[in-house]
C-alpha cells in the first residue's frame, strides 16, 4: 500500500514538473558542491538534475531541491521546505529554481591560508593553564603546534586580580608569548556571542551604556532592581570568577583570596557590572554590525591584530533549551515566550554565519567549522576499507574541508601521564586522508593546573610524538586502494603510507 502511494505522488510530481518546465519556460540556476541540511519534505530516486529542479519549481512548499549524486548511476532528488543552513559538499548540487529565492551562501568550507604540507605546523591544541600564563620552558612541546586556541579560562588565576579585570588583554598576552617562541603559529582566542562576558573589554564597554542596552536581555520588570546595568540586565554566575562552580570545588576563580561567602567578593567587571554571564539579544538587527566589524574583526582584540588567527565562537540557542550552559530558569527570569526564544534563536544563526564568513574574509578562520566530526578517531576496524574508499576521493569532504583529526588520548589526573590510544594509527590514518587544510592534535580536554579533576588536571601533559615534527614531504597523489583489497596506499615525496583494513594495520615507512 506505501509503496502504491509513494508512486502515486512522484507521478503527481513528475507530471507537475513537466507541466511547468514546458509552460513556464522555467529556467534553473545551479550551485555545485552545496548541501542545505535537513528540511526535507520529499525524496525521489533517479531523476536528473533538470527534473529535480522542476519538481521544486512545481511545488509551492519547495524553496530549494538538493541534487545527490551518490554514484554514477544513483541519484536522489531531495526537495526542502527551507536552506537556512548551506554547506559545501561534494556530491549534492542545489538546484534554485528561476521563481524561489536563491539560497544563502554557503559557509566557508577551509581558511584563505596558503596550504601547508608542513607536519610540524599540521598540529592542533587547545591547551588551558588555570594558574598562570604558560611556561615554554617547562613546556616546550606546547610550543611547537601549529594551531594554537587559547580558551578565556587560561591565566584565570591572573586576569581575575585586576580592577577591572582584561581577559581579552590576557589572551593576547599568551598568543605573544607562543608566538615569540614559535612565530610561524597561528593563534586563535576565545569567543562568546551568546554570553555577553563583562571580564572581555570590548562586552563591558557596551554594558555599561545605557545606549547599547537594546543589545542584551533584560530581566523581566518585576526583577529589574534601579538604573545600574546589573539592576536591569539579565545574568546569572554559572562558571563566573568569585563564585562557586569551580573545577576544583571552590570559587570558578579566587578574586583577592576570597574564597567564602559573600560570594563575588573583589571581583572588579566594572562600575555597576556585577561579574556574571550576560546575554546577547540576537532579534536587535544593530547588534550584527558590532560582532562583525568590532568584535571579530577589530584592530585591537580582533583580526586586525597580528596576534590572532581565528576565534572559538561557544556555546548556542535553541528553541527548546535556549541559551546553553546557563542558568535553567534564564527563560522565565527574562520573560520570555516561546515565540521569542525562536526569534533569537534565528537571529543568533543569523549572527553566527555573519561572523563565520566575517573572519574568513578578513583571513582568519573559526574552530567551529572545522569538519572535526570526520575523524574525531581512527576508523574502528568494521568502517576501515568504507571509510578510505571515500576519503581517497578528489571530492571528499577531506579534500576539500578544513579537517582536524582528534588523537585519541586518555585524560588522567596527575601524576598519571596522559597516553595516546595509537598514535601510529592516528598518524597514518592523517597522512592517508589529509587534504591541503588539515590538522591532526587536540580539542577541548579541559583546563588544568589548578581547575578540573579537584586541581589535579595536568596543564601541559598534552603528548607529542617525534613523529608529529618528522619532514614526510608533500603528497604525489591522493591515497588509493592497491591491487589487495582493503589494503590502501598514499606516496608522499619522502614517505610512503599504508593501512591494511584487513588486519587493521598501519605502517609508514620514511625514505632517506
Amino acid at each position: 500500500m506505501m509503496a502504491k502511494r509513494v508512486a502515486c505522488v512522484l507521478l503527481a510530481l513528475l507530471t507537475l514538473s513537466t507541466a511547468s518546465s514546458s509552460s513556464a519556460g522555467l529556467a534553473c540556476k545551479y550551485t555545485d558542491n552545496t548541501d542545505c541540511p535537513r528540511n526535507d519534505f520529499a525524496q525521489i530516486p533517479s531523476v536528473d538534475v533538470e527534473t529535480c529542479c522542476a519538481l521544486c519549481a512545481a511545488n509551492a512548499t519547495c524553496q530549494v531541491a538538493v541534487f545527490a549524486t551518490h554514484t554514477r548511476t544513483n541519484t536522489t532528488c531531495l526537495l526542502k521546505t527551507a536552506c537556512p543552513k548551506p554547506v559545501a559538499v561534494a556530491d549534492r548540487m542545489v538546484c534554485a529554481p528561476s521563481n524561489k529565492p536563491p539560497p544563502p551562501k554557503p559557509l566557508p568550507a577551509r581558511p584563505n591560508w596558503e596550504p601547508t604540507y608542513n607536519m610540524s605546523l599540521s598540529t592542533a591544541i587547545m591547551p588551558c593553564n588555570f594558574s598562570g600564563f604558560y611556561n615554554f620552558d617547562k613546556y616546550p612541546q606546547l610550543a611547537r603546534f601549529g594551531l594554537i586556541d587559547y580558551d578565556w579560562s587560561n591565566a584565570k588565576q591572573v586576569w581575575v586580580q585586576e580592577s577591572p579585570m582584561k581577559c581579552q588583554t590576557t589572551m593576547l598576552e599568551q598568543a605573544k608569548q607562543v608566538k615569540a617562541r614559535n612565530p610561524k603559529a597561528r593563534v586563535m582566542v576565545y569567543r562568546n556571542i551568546v554570553k555577553a562576558l563583562p571580564w572581555f573589554e570590548e562586552v563591558r564597554e557596551k554594558l555599561q551604556d545605557p545606549q547599547y542596552w537594546g543589545w542584551f536581555l533584560h530581566w523581566k520588570p518585576s526583577l529589574r532592581n534601579g538604573t545600574t546595568p546589573g539592576g536591569n540586565l539579565y545574568h546569572d554566575h554559572m562558571q563566573t570568577p568569585g563564585w562557586p562552580g569551580g573545577g576544583n570545588g571552590g570559587p570558578d576563580g579566587v578574586c583577592h583570596n576570597n574564597t567564602k561567602p559573600p560570594w563575588g567578593l573583589g571581583c572588579d567587571c566594572g562600575a555597576g557590572v556585577p561579574c556574571g554571564e550576560y546575554l546577547f539579544d540576537h532579534r536587535n538587527e544593530s547588534l550584527t554590525a558590532w560582532l562583525t566589524e568590532q568584535y571579530m574583526n577589530g584592530a585591537d582584540f580582533g583580526m586586525g591584530n597580528p596576534l590572532v588567527s581565528g576565534f572559538y565562537l561557544d556555546d548556542r540557542w535553541s528553541p527548546g533549551r535556549g541559551p546553553s550552559e546557563e542558568n535553567r530558569s534564564a527563560v522565565e527570569d527574562i520573560g520570555l515566550s516561546p515565540q521569542d526564544v525562536q526569534d533569537i534563536t534565528n537571529g543568533w544563526e543569523h549572527n553566527m554565519q555573519a561572523c563565520q564568513r566575517a573572519l574568513v574574509d578578513a583571513g582568519g578562520w573559526n574552530w567551529q567549522l572545522f569538519q572535526d566530526r570526520l575523524g574525531s578517531a581512527p576508523p574502528t576496524k568494521d568502517q576501515c576499507t568504507a571509510y578510505f574508499h571515500d576519503a581517497c576521493q578528489p571530492g571528499s569532504q577531506q579534500q576539500t574541508h578544513a579537517w582536524l583529526f582528534k588523537s585519541v588520548v586518555s585524560v588522567t589526573k596527575q601524576p598519571a601521564p596522559w597516553k595516546m590510544k595509537d598514535p601510529e594509527l592516528d598518524l597514518a590514518t592523517f597522512l592517508l586522508a589529509r587534504g591541503p587544510h588539515a590538522w591532526i592534535g587536540y580539542g577541548w580536554l579541559g583546563c588544568g593546573c589548578g581547575w578540573e579533576f579537584g586541581g589535579t588536571l595536568d596543564c601541559g601533559a598534552y603528548p607529542r610524538p617525534a613523529s608529529w615534527d618528522v619532514d614526510y614531504g608533500v603528497p604525489e597523489g591522493l591515497c588509493f586502494e592497491t591491487s589487495t583489497a582493503g589494503v590502501f596506499q598514499r606516496n608522499w615525496t619522502k614517505a610512503t603510507v599504508t593501512m591494511d583494513c584487513n588486519a587493521y594495520v598501519p605502517n609508514i615507512v620514511t625514505h632517506n
